[in-house]
């Protein structure tokens, strides 16, 4: 079979939550991912593939030589001989159990080229830079913000746990956060999703 879509990830697992996130990330990034459950079928045109691979279901079945395919292998075990095979087998993350979901869904941003990593410290997310020096760049605007308003902004920008918070004090730098891009942009950078906390608007 012949994928049309050049971006293709495979989920290797039986772990429910794990799919869910995975597919949710996939379908966040909306770039025409084809996602394939427990099935290794090959490509053909695909550009852009990542595999995920649960050892606690799988065993990894091959040795993974193309540089364009990426491999995130789940496992529960955390020796040294082990992590070792793992990356002789190609592997080019290892989670342990149980999983970072804010890594993994940080990880298929990365690979499926969401997010962009310009030099140390910087990285480029659905046009947005944000820098280390506590700034962020959009519409070639940058917008200066305090560490506190840098660290939550960067939660919410990565989808992790703490931006789906409705406390008072992240309610507080979100509206900070705002009046600053208002003020320099026009625009809101952050929206607050029902069911889902608080996401960028772009």
């Amino acid at each position: 079979m012949e994928y049309k879509h050049s971006k293709l990830l495979y989920i290797l697992s039986k772990d429910q939550q794990l799919i869910s996130v995975a597919r949710k990330t996939a379908h966040l990034i909306n770039n025409n991912i084809t996602v394939s459950l427990n099935n290794l079928e090959r490509r053909n045109r695909a550009k852009d593939v990542v595999i995920i691979l649960d050892q606690r279901h799988w065993e990894i079945p091959f040795k993974k030589e193309d540089i364009h395919t990426k491999l995130i292998v789940i496992t529960k075990l955390d020796s040294t001989s082990h992590t070792e095979k793992l990356f002789a087998k190609g592997a080019n993350d290892i989670l342990h159990t149980p999983v970072n979901y804010n890594l993994l869904t940080c990880l298929l941003k990365k690979y499926f080229g969401e997010i962009k990593i310009e030099d140390s410290g910087n990285y480029t997310y659905k046009g947005i830079t944000v820098r280390d020096n506590n700034s962020i760049i959009y519409n070639n605007c940058k917008i200066h913000l305090t560490k506190t308003e840098m660290s939550v902004f960067r939660n919410i920008l990565l989808c992790n746990e703490t931006s789906k918070s409705s406390s008072n004090s992240l309610q507080v730098t979100v509206y900070r956060i705002n009046k600053k891009c208002l003020a320099c942009l026009g625009i809101k950078l952050i929206i607050n999703k029902y069911n889902q906390g608080y996401t960028v608007a772009i």
